[in-house]
């Protein structure tokens, strides 16, 4: 079982009429931050006790599943989002992003010029990437470019809880880091990974 998407959810996939799609999530009109995502939360957990096997939460503000197409955040502004597991793994406080290319290299993420602020991956079982938490295939990636993260915090909070990367976690594929500023942020469980 999974909750995924606090303040966002989208699900990106081409159309034969639009190959190159893409999801834009850019400045305003005055070059300001006008797209903010704050204070959202995903939250994966047993009401009553009931249900079998774990459940995850991914992309306290925004979850983007992108097949064989783009998705491109600019001068985004992520303050305070929260993807919370309480049965297992968490991942991706601000954003989780899942890309499927289908055996092509031809989507991607894209994140230039963002402010990542105080956001939270918490899991019982794991906990991935307080700011960011990205899934690529084989030969596809992520670029990203000028952003700053600051106290973010993946935590792992069972016994043999495992933590990975305080501010992001990569899973599978090429990505490229450019004039990245990364300021007091913490992966924090039994077993810490970056």
């Amino acid at each position: 079982m999974v909750a995924r998407g606090g303040g966002f959810y989208a699900y990106v996939r081409p159309e034969p009429a639009t190959p190159s799609q893409v999801l834009d999530i850019s400045y305003g009109k005055n070059g300001s931050a006008n797209t903010v995502f704050k204070g959202n939360k995903v939250l994966g957990h047993r009401s009553g006790g009931g249900g079998a096997g774990p459940i995850s939460a991914w992309g306290g503000g925004a979850y983007i599943y992108i097949n064989q197409t783009n998705a491109r955040f600019t001068g985004t502004k992520f303050t305070g989002n929260e993807a919370e597991s309480r049965d297992g793994e968490g991942g991706g406080g601000a954003i989780a992003i899942d890309l499927y290319t289908g055996g092509t290299a031809n989507g991607k993420l894209t994140v230039t010029d963002a402010i990542f602020i105080d956001n939270k991956a918490i899991g019982t079982t794991a906990a991935y990437g307080g700011a960011i938490y990205a899934r690529a295939d084989t030969g596809s990636g992520h670029t990203l470019t000028g952003n700053t993260y600051t106290t973010n915090s993946a935590t792992a909070s069972g016994a043999l809880g495992e933590a990975y990367g305080g501010a992001i976690t990569f899973m599978s594929g090429s990505h490229t880091l450019d004039g990245e500023t990364f300021d007091s942020n913490v992966a924090s469980g039994s077993t810490a990974h970056g």
